[in-house]
């Protein structure tokens, strides 16, 4: 009938349209994600009134053998509003990716970098991270994945241009994770 027809018609419609919604929100993370790389994400390091953030990503470069000067910062400031008992991270954006990538190298050979290594003498040493900046799709994948590591028995879990990736054992073929349907049929 014709009935029957229009609603077929308008389920096909529905499923094309479902479709390109997805492809469309592919290519938007993509662009997301492409316009976070030259960025870095650091965390751990306290947080003080009047602070110079981009002085803060100076001490850091140079501490890790890898020299930063005001030229290299395209942008840096800390993460969120303030909050009490919370220290926020800090977002640098350089003006190449190659610093980026070479901050980062130089801190995952120095494993133990932490804040005495930049000035802050006072309380506890307290390690200082720096990662890739996920957008937040990306960063949910990356917590989902976080999740299936520790209760499927994955023994690797990195960021690498901005894609996440799980990998069960050495030797296995790593697994690029895009989206949270993906993480939820892993085994």
């Amino acid at each position: 009938s014709d009935y029957e027809d229009k609603i077929s018609k308008l389920g096909q419609e529905n499923i094309n349209l479902r479709a390109k919604v997805k492809e469309l929100e592919t290519r938007l993370d993509d662009s997301e994600q492409y316009s976070r790389v030259n960025c870095l994400e650091i965390n751990g390091i306290p947080e003080r009134n009047q602070e110079d953030v981009p002085e803060l990503v100076k001490k850091v470069g140079n501490n890790l053998g890898c020299p930063i000067n005001d030229d290299m910062i395209d942008a840096c400031h800390r993460l969120g509003m303030r909050q009490e008992g919370r220290t926020r991270g800090i977002i640098v954006k350089f003006v190449r990716r190659s610093i980026k990538e070479d901050l980062l190298q130089k801190r995952k050979v120095k494993r133990n970098f932490n804040t005495r290594d930049i000035g802050f003498l006072d309380g506890n040493a307290e390690l200082v991270y720096i990662n890739e900046s996920l957008n937040q799709a990306r960063r949910k994948v990356l917590n989902a994945a976080r999740a299936v590591k520790k209760e499927k028995g994955y023994t690797f879990l990195w960021v690498k241009n901005g894609k996440v990736f799980l990998r069960k054992k050495e030797g296995d073929k790593a697994i690029v994770l895009t989206n949270l349907e993906q993480v939820a049929t892993l085994q």
